[in-house]
């Protein structure tokens, strides 16, 4: 299997999210690549400014990730480093709350070479605040679900 699976262009056959895909928001129009590395990408789960997250299938062992790829255009060299220092950070980390990382790399596309990595998909994963809401919770359990979130990014910190 080619680990240089290149991202494919607007001419391309290739997957493309609808413009009412919540994950990414209602107006975004985002063409998905087929492939990044060993990775099948089924879909977007979010977009900010250093990068995107898919939901991808990884071939072996063939199990469902999160795929978080650098973007297109910001890979300076400071920007490299930070994506490399947060993958190799989370790769250490041993928490029931934070996702672990299986794989860090990088592919090719038209651009040049993306780092990625690979990590634990956490199914049905909400915001702090939508799972507040969705669960009705009283202040007293949203102030101790926010203790929670932060004794974890005290312990990745």
């Amino acid at each position: 299997m080619n680990d240089d699976a290149s991202i494919p262009g607007p001419n391309s056959n290739e997957a493309r999210l609808s413009d009412t895909d919540d994950t990414i928001g209602s107006t975004a129009q985002a063409f998905l690549p087929k492939r990044i590395g060993r990775y099948r990408i089924r879909r977007v789960i979010a977009s900010g400014g250093m990068g995107t997250v898919y939901e991808a299938t990884q071939d072996e062992p063939h199990r469902t990730i999160a795929l978080k790829v650098m973007r297109q255009g910001v890979a300076s060299k400071s920007a490299m480093k930070r994506f490399e220092y947060e993958s190799q950070t989370l790769a250490r980390l041993r928490h029931p709350n934070i996702a672990q990382v299986y794989e860090a790399g990088t592919h090719r596309d038209e651009a040049g070479v993306v780092p990625f990595f690979a990590m634990e998909y956490i199914r049905s994963a909400k915001s702090i605040t939508r799972f507040a809401e969705d669960g009705k919770l009283p202040l007293r359990d949203r102030l101790t679900l926010f203790a929670q979130v932060c004794e974890t990014v005290h312990y990745g910190h």
